[in-house]
């Protein structure tokens, strides 16, 4: 064997392999399509089917565990959580919105993983000392984001039920548009 074929054969061997690892990358992204296509329709008839919603995790869980470096994994993380945290898998859910911002920051929704995050841990948790942490790095990460004052109204508010935020938003409201007295006015009366 000349020195030319034993370096061809090597690498063709890995050609092969990166090639066989996109096709099966592709193969799995088109089954998970196709279960989150019927899954939908089933949503839409009121049907939840529970078998195919694991089916659909696992299926995430392959693909993000084999391919991540894919640009489909950060949102197959995405959507893994919001299944997940339907489901009342919270802390996996936290786990995978973790991973977004955390492991994809260049992902165009990575900011979602985060704010997601803080969300989870108060509405579902109940942690709202690691509801703040989230909510605190939320805002030093993406200071400018549309998000941003959302998630500082939540911060402001965090362990208010529903009705203390509308009583204290019913009070800002009343006293923005309330009319300032005219003192020198009624003075002279």
């Amino acid at each position: 064997m000349t020195l030319t074929m034993k370096k061809i054969i090597p690498a063709a061997c890995v050609a092969l392999t990166l090639s066989a690892c996109a096709f099966s990358a592709k193969k799995k992204a088109e089954a998970i399509s196709a279960l989150e296509v019927s899954i939908s329709e089933s949503a839409k008839k009121n049907v939840a089917d529970t078998t195919k919603v694991k089916e659909l995790l696992a299926d995430y869980d392959y693909y993000i565990a084999h391919y991540p470096k894919d640009s489909l994994t950060p949102v197959y993380l995405m959507r893994s959580a919001d299944f997940d945290r339907a489901i009342g898998l919270s802390d996996k859910a936290i786990d995978n919105y973790h991973r977004v911002y955390m492991e994809y920051p260049q992902y165009p929704k990575a900011n979602m993983g985060l704010f997601l995050e803080g969300f989870t841990y108060e509405n579902d948790k109940h942690n709202l000392d690691k509801a703040r942490e989230s909510y605190h790095l939320y805002l030093q990460k993406y200071p400018d984001s549309k998000m941003a004052k959302d998630v500082q109204f939540l911060l402001d508010h965090l362990g208010m039920t529903p009705e203390q935020i509308m009583h204290e938003v019913d009070s800002v409201r009343k006293a923005r548009t309330a009319l300032p007295v005219d003192t020198a006015a009624t003075a002279r009366k």
